[in-house]
């Protein structure tokens, strides 16, 4: 006869809830009211010390740290993360709208939105398709495992550079001799 197996909450054994990380309770709500705080607020300053290598006259980029913070984020606390990652980028994105300028309020609001909701895709779709090909933890320690994290975060920022440059032409934000090089 096989042995019996119980499964006992974490709670119950503070042992567990050490090598897990799993804490219950007010410390734990808080504990994780911070880490996505601190996750929205690292996307608008590393966003904005992004953008500032922008290419005139949008603000496209090369180098945009926030898209691989929301995607370690997405990988390492799942969807929960996504509001956050939503939040960070509408006050980046809102933030840029008021210094740019130009656009109409309504125009600007619409504007951030629409790119606060393809960056959130694009975290997701990341988040989601890095733990698929490598898995959560990753140990990075064979070729096939480091040639898939090195590919495929690359391909899904594509992801929100398509979403955001077709809504912003359709808002007429970006003129049509603008979508080529923005």
């Amino acid at each position: 006869m096989p042995p019996s197996v119980t499964i006992v909450p974490a709670r119950d054994h503070p042992a567990v809830e050490a090598e897990t990380g799993a804490v219950s309770g007010p410390a734990g709500v808080r504990r994780a009211v911070l880490f996505y705080a601190l996750l929205a607020i690292g996307y608008v300053v590393t966003g904005r010390l992004g953008l500032l290598l922008a290419v005139p006259p949008g603000y496209a980029t090369a180098i945009f740290p926030p898209a691989g913070i929301a995607a370690a984020g997405m990988l390492i606390a799942g969807p929960a993360t996504l509001p956050w990652i939503f939040l960070g980028s509408l006050v980046l994105n809102s933030w840029i709208g008021y210094i740019a300028g130009g656009a109409p309020v309504s125009v600007a609001i619409l504007a951030a939105l629409l790119i606060a909701a393809a960056s959130t895709v694009q975290a997701a779709l990341n988040g989601w398709a890095l733990k698929r090909a490598i898995g959560y933890p990753a140990a990075l320690d064979n070729g096939a495992q480091l040639s898939r994290f090195l590919l495929l975060p690359p391909l899904c920022c594509l992801t929100s550079a398509t979403l955001s440059v077709s809504g912003l032409w359709g808002l007429g934000v970006v003129s049509p001799a603008d979508v080529v090089s923005s």
